[in-house]
């Protein structure tokens, strides 16, 4: 059997992500689908308008009956809200009429939300001093491979069969670690599981692990990345339950359920105790769906991450989704041009390529799953700017708020320094990776041999 090493997993980071927390308000039941109607601005980036109506206050009309907001004419709450959209459609035109911009704003569910509620959105909670803390996997060793490789320009795991269902929407629930650790949990078992017979050679075998089991069963006594649950927690807490849990079910099982108040966890998913058997034991339970373990990989280092993305599969990284990511329609974000950071929400990294900005400018990017559904950006994605490695790992900045947004009020690792994360929006900070079986039948054995 293969000699198993205990890893210390890099610092935590905090990633409470309370998204779309101000839905629970019944003026935000409705619809999460983007806004239509546009055309070409002189600048060549699609712009939003609304032809039937003259005047924001219609075009308002039209965003509440398309996002099923429920404000009353009139009142103090609707000419409130109003002033905010009005706000965020001056915005949206602005950044659209400047040629320099490498993407197209648009509005979306978001043009409506106070800066609280973006705030929130992030998962950003101010209160007493974090901690930061450590995680402990098991890896296989040989499992990681630390040859330098030659890496193609453009990787994409976009056609794996993990991401061609609707794009999951967090809503009222700050999971956005429960969805990008599902979503990497997914694509690993496709990849790396025996071929069934039957399958084409496109595709392998696939677990749908279920969402609603990592929010409401991982443990987080440390509150690392907020309180657990909706309150948030980290991609390192849901590999490591993952891991030790009793069982693991699929989303038909235990389908998420959009609910702050999280659903109980049931008995027969718990995590295993420290008396029910050694960390060693306690791998079979990720063994028989493949898993051996997690890691996270260097960081701040661009290499790592591009080899482990490409020769390995999608990873759950942490980034800085500041107030620009709302109105992101289309295009190679470039908004993170601010070097101080806060590194505030989890996402599934899927690729990376060579392509072209809305004006048809050659761009480099990252390629990025979100949890704001699939109607947010590209069908659910974004195109994060990417800079040439040396740059992109020299694009480093302090995190000016770290007790706000990174680390554990609780554990043994105290640490309320500054921190610096690099590369663009922070994506280089925190990067994590399964371990699993690699099958000779396997759909990664095929496409990486």
């Amino acid at each position: 059997m293969t000699k198993l090493l205990i890893v210390l997993a890099a610092e935590l980071v905090s990633l409470d992500c309370l998204a779309n927390a101000v839905i629970l308000s019944e003026n935000f039941r409705g619809s999460r689908s983007s806004s239509g109607g546009s055309v070409s601005s002189s600048q060549g980036i699609r712009r939003e308008v609304h032809p039937h109506f003259d005047g924001v206050e219609h075009r308002f009309a039209s965003f509440m009956q398309e996002h099923g907001r429920a404000y009353k004419v009139g009142t103090d709450e609707y000419h409130r809200r109003l002033a905010i959209f009005s706000n965020s459609v001056a915005k949206i035109d602005s950044h659209n009429d400047d040629p320099h911009k490498a993407w197209q704003a648009g509005v979306n569910e978001f043009a409506d939300w106070t800066d609280e509620e973006s705030e929130q959105l992030r998962g950003l909670k101010k209160g007493g001093p974090r901690k930061e803390g450590n995680s402990v996997s098991f890896i296989a060793s040989g499992a990681v491979v630390t040859h330098r490789h030659k890496l193609p320009r453009n990787v994409s795991w976009r056609h794996l069969e993990a991401f061609q269902g609707p794009v999951t929407n967090q809503g009222a629930c700050g999971s956005c670690w429960a969805v990008a650790s599902a979503n990497v949990l997914r694509a690993w078992s496709e990849l790396y599981s025996p071929t069934d017979r039957g399958l084409s050679e496109s595709s392998g075998a696939r677990r749908n692990f279920s969402i609603q089991q990592l929010v409401s069963c991982t443990p987080n006594p440390n509150e690392c990345g907020g309180g657990g649950g909706c309150e948030g927690a980290t991609a390192e807490l849901a590999m490591e339950y993952a891991m030790n849990a009793h069982y693991m079910s699929s989303e038909a099982e235990f389908p998420y359920a959009d609910d702050p108040r999280d659903p109980q966890c049931h008995h027969h998913m718990r995590m295993k105790s420290s008396s029910e058997g050694s960390r060693e034991t306690s791998l079979v339970q990720g063994t028989s769906f493949g898993m051996l373990g997690y890691r996270t990989l260097d960081q701040n280092k661009i290499r790592p991450v591009m080899e482990a993305l490409y020769l390995e599969g999608p990873l759950a990284v942490s980034v800085w989704a500041n107030e620009h990511w709302n109105m992101y329609i289309r295009g190679v974000m470039n908004a993170c041009d601010n070097k101080d950071v806060i590194i505030n929400h989890a996402v599934t990294l899927i690729g990376y390529g060579d392509g072209e900005d809305v004006h048809g400018r050659p761009a480099m990017y990252w390629l990025i799953l979100n949890s704001w559904g699939q109607h947010w950006g590209m069908n659910g994605t974004i195109q994060l700017l990417r800079l040439e490695d040396k740059e992109e790992e020299a694009y480093c900045g302090p995190d000016s708020r770290p007790l706000d947004g990174i680390g554990c009020k609780r554990g043994s690792h105290k640490s309320d320094s500054v921190v610096y994360p690099c590369g663009r929006c922070g994506i280089l900070y925190d990067t994590v990776a399964p371990n699993f079986i690699k099958h000779h039948s396997s759909l990664i054995s095929r496409l990486r041999s």
